[in-house]
């Protein structure tokens, strides 16, 4: 489905501001819902599990539509909802696009050694 660049951005900013919110985002939504009297209405928790699904699905629209997109601000929003996902879920960020180096097998032209 094609959508105009103004609505994937802020369909990013949505995702981040919800899924991977920020620790003064967090902050501010309990502020806000305290003046409200309403604190716990307005914090909604993903757990660990979702965190990591939305991230896996970020991780795949970003390599096949986000990352190429025309429009700068989609780009850019895409590379910040994916920076924001590597403090809440630090374990799957990291085995999504850290390769593990293994002293053992410095060989390059070998390829990849599997492990025993």
């Amino acid at each position: 489905q094609k959508r105009d660049p103004a609505t994937k951005s802020r369909a990013l900013e949505d995702l981040v501001s919800a899924v991977f919110p920020s620790k003064d985002e967090i902050y501010q939504t309990k502020e806000k819902g305290e003046t409200d009297g309403n604190a716990t209405a307005n914090i909604v928790e993903f757990s660990r599990p979702e965190k990591i699904a939305s991230l896996c699905h970020l991780v795949f629209l970003h390599e096949t539509k986000l990352g190429y997109d025309n429009n700068a601000s989609v780009r850019s929003g895409s590379y910040k909802a994916l920076a924001a996902a590597k403090y809440h879920v630090p374990k799957a960020w990291n085995g999504l696009f850290l390769v593990e180096k293994d002293s053992d097998n410095c060989d390059a032209t070998e390829g990849p050694q599997p492990r025993l």
